[in-house]
């Protein structure tokens, strides 16, 4: 490459850098763009907010109609209270559902498909317990109207939700009643089991008894009689053996006069003979009352053991009846504290029925309606200032975006 062509290139080379570096653009240049082309930026401003005006002008004004309220008394119990406000959390989910509107604008004949958008809504205000609840609507009167029927409706939802539960709590209440009332008529019923079988079992007892103790009696009777024989057998052996020592007195007295008068040796021999007859008689007789004696010790001793049983089956029955008292008695006892014991769940159950039915009557059941439906004077959409500033910081950007291509592709043209 020669001296010229070296010296071309690095002249391309330079003016290549001149036009590069006048490409870039800085602020003052930016400015600079946006006053040369300030005719088009404003005419896009201008017609932007001039459209806006007119769509929001042609727009139908909608105006929202609310009232505040707090939450129902829930019939029932919760931290202790039996009748508690329904929480606003619980409120809002049963106003947010929108479960009356439709039925609402059908019943006062409202054109169903114009209000086909619109729904009955809610928000928490400051106040933690208040609600807010709205309609929004193009027709103050019937915004009016549906709110009203709204708040109608679901008071009468929480009225309801209630009656079902005074239904649930009767129900529950005479349940357990019968159910408490059951088990006391059945210890009732074992009571009176139980007297049964105390006099059944007494009844027994003494049955056994009587026949025990007439059963002893008369073996102490046969044994007393034949104890008086005894005695009287012995009584008479006594006389007998009485009238042989007296005749042996006599053989005696006999036999000496004999002996006195040297009578003759055969009468003498006679008198012997009797006096030893006697004399046998006399010790069988002695004999017979030792053995009759005998006799008579032992049945005494039978009858002293007839005794002592007859006293041991009264000691045996008596034993036998206080066991059986006593045995009631316990039984009784024990029944009449289970029979106590439901007693008292009884009146609890009562006085808490009662309180029941003394809270529905005193606290109130529907919402409260702390303001009634007011529709603001002013619509809540469309916002016309809002859409018109909106369309005018619109149109200002799309402008200077618009001139600021228009510039690049001049300067593009430029460089090529």
């Amino acid at each position: 490459m020669n001296d010229k062509e070296k010296r071309n290139k690095i002249n391309s080379d330079t003016n290549h850098l001149i036009i590069c570096r006048d490409n870039e653009m800085n602020i003052s240049d930016f400015l600079d763009i946006i006053w040369r082309r300030k005719i088009l930026i404003l005419v896009l401003f201008i017609a932007s907010v001039a459209i806006a005006t007119l769509i929001v002008n042609n727009m139908k004004p909608i105006y929202r109609t609310s009232a505040k309220i707090t939450g129902g008394i829930i019939y029932g119990e919760q931290n202790g209270d039996f009748n508690y406000r329904d929480s606003p959390e619980n409120i809002l989910k049963v106003v947010n559902a929108n479960m009356f509107t439709d039925g609402i604008i059908k019943s006062l004949r409202l054109n169903i498909d114009y209000y086909n958008n619109l729904v009955f809504k809610g928000e928490l205000s400051s106040h933690s317990n208040v609600i807010t609840v709205f309609y929004d609507d193009s027709d103050k009167a019937s915004g009016v109207k549906i709110l009203e029927a709204n708040l109608e409706r679901l008071d009468e939802y929480y009225k309801s939700v209630n009656i079902s539960k005074k239904l649930n709590m009767q129900k529950q209440y005479y349940s357990q009643k019968q159910i408490l009332l059951t088990k006391m008529a059945n210890i009732k019923r074992k009571i009176s089991l139980r007297n049964y079988k105390l006099s059944s079992d007494i009844n027994n007892i003494q049955k056994r008894y009587n026949l025990e103790n007439n059963k002893l009696a008369n073996q102490g009777k046969e044994i007393q009689a034949t104890l008086d024989m005894i005695k009287q057998e012995e009584e008479n052996l006594k006389i007998q053996l009485k009238n042989i020592d007296i005749d042996i007195k006599y053989i005696e007295d006999q036999r000496n006069k004999l002996i006195n008068n040297n009578d003759s040796i055969g009468s003498n021999a006679l008198l012997i003979s009797l006096l030893h007859s006697n004399k046998i008689n006399n010790n069988a007789l002695s004999y017979s009352i030792s053995k009759i004696r005998g006799e008579q010790i032992f049945k005494a001793g039978e009858l002293r053991n007839n005794q002592f049983e007859l006293n041991e089956t009264k000691i045996k029955y008596d034993e036998g009846l206080f066991n059986i008292n006593r045995e009631f008695e316990l039984d009784i006892i024990i029944y009449n504290e289970e029979l106590s014991a439901m007693q008292s769940q009884l009146d609890q159950i009562n006085e808490w029925f009662r309180l029941q039915e003394t809270r529905i009557v005193e606290y109130p059941v529907g919402i409260s309606i702390l303001q009634k439906p007011i529709t603001n004077l002013e619509p809540v959409r469309p916002q016309k200032i809002k859409l018109i500033a909106l369309a005018g910081l619109a149109s200002l950007l799309l402008g200077i975006l618009l001139a600021t291509l228009l510039e690049y592709i001049k300067r593009s043209r430029e460089i090529a």
